[in-house]
């Protein structure tokens, strides 16, 4: 259930209507990858909320964080180094994008973070390389 490493920082910064964040990775004991997202004072008591998984893909792992009353969604996760984009389709169909930041100097890859109105449900995630060409795919539920 808890990661078998120190979780390490690979990025932060302030999502608008959110607050403070800090993206964080390490490993389950298994050796699986765990994503997490730490929401600052993000509770209604003002405690800090994470959320967090772990397995799934080495190279893309996009997780999503829900506010309490569905208003948001945070997508957070790793990418492969080479990606310039990634394309996020719902299941109806609709269409979002996601621009990567550069990696930490610790972890290979990039990172993604982004809020997104309302519940997401389902969605399909295509890393892209700097042509367009699809790198890799996951599948979220």
């Amino acid at each position: 259930m808890y990661p078998a490493t120190d979780r390490v920082v690979v990025d932060s910064g302030r999502i608008p209507g959110v607050g403070d964040y800090q993206l964080l990775i390490s490993r389950d004991y298994e050796g699986g990858l765990c994503t997490g997202l730490l929401i600052k004072g993000g509770d209604p008591g003002g405690g800090d909320v994470l959320g967090e998984g772990c397995g799934g893909p080495e190279d893309l792992n996009i997780g999503k964080t829900t506010a309490g009353d569905g208003t948001w969604t945070v997508l957070h996760g790793i990418v492969p180094p080479d990606t310039t984009s990634v394309q996020v389709v719902r299941a109806s169909g609709s269409k979002f994008e996601l621009t990567p930041v550069q990696d930490a100097e610790e972890v290979v890859g990039k990172f993604v973070v982004k809020k997104v109105d309302g519940q997401v449900g389902a969605l399909h995630f295509d890393a892209l390389d700097a042509r367009g060409d699809v790198i890799t795919s996951e599948d979220f539920r």
